[in-house]
């Protein structure tokens, strides 16, 4: 249980560090860079996604 807590403790500050990092360093753009991100993987994911769907409409 004391051990859950610490490494949700580590964790946190693993990503607020994280989070402080990107922030810092990406400045003013920083909205421009996560929203590039999230339209590229979404790209990705819909290419995937058609080619899975592809596959069931040949079944």
């Amino acid at each position: 249980m004391v051990m859950d807590r610490i490494w949700l403790l580590v964790c946190g500050l693993i990503a607020a560090s994280g989070a402080a990092i990107f922030w810092y360093t990406a400045g003013e753009n920083g909205a421009l860079v996560l929203n590039s991100a999230v339209l590229i993987g979404l790209a990705f994911e819909n290419k995937a996604l058609k080619k899975k769907l592809k596959g069931y409409e040949s079944k």
